[in-house]
């Protein structure tokens, strides 16, 4: 379930763009700044009105969200394991994503993945907002106490 939780919170990231005046100048091609391969860099969670910062390992660096143009999702996720050290592929019962733009600064994804212990796919239905402080850098709001912040990888 962990692993689930995990998959359907980098999928659910990576869902809804909400674009700056200063990030479409940046934008010369015309294209939606979510379009293309995403890594995982820093979370930050408010505890006791500090914000704390979690920087993601090597390992975990190695994982990918990508958003093709025709509105197809692929991801691809890592993981160290605690007893051998290894960086280790897994997908946490992944089938298939898309996005759809909604709005300025919002997007529908449609995630299907494996549930281990119901034995069938499932699929959910998410909206959630993103930023762009920069065209490579991709900040995740997931509530005001929570955001994720990703590099474009290409």
């Amino acid at each position: 379930m962990k692993k689930l939780n995990l998959l359907m919170c980098a999928v659910i990231a990576l869902l809804i763009v909400s674009c700056s005046k200063d990030d479409n100048e940046d934008n010369l091609t015309g294209e939606d700044l979510i379009i293309g391969q995403w890594k995982p860099v820093k979370d930050f969670e408010l505890y006791n009105g500090v914000w704390d910062e979690y920087i993601y390992n090597d390992c975990d660096q190695k994982s990918r969200t990508t958003f093709e143009g025709n509105g197809k999702i692929k991801v691809t996720n890592f993981y160290s394991d605690e007893d051998s050290g290894n960086c280790i592929e897994d997908n946490y019962g992944f089938v298939s994503a898309s996005w759809v733009k909604i709005s300025e600064g919002s997007y529908k994804i449609t995630s299907t993945y494996f549930d281990d212990y119901l034995g069938k796919n499932e699929t959910t239905i998410e909206t959630i907002n993103v930023s762009f402080p920069t065209s490579n850098t991709l900040k995740i709001t997931y509530s005001d106490t929570y955001y994720a912040e990703h590099s474009r990888v290409k």
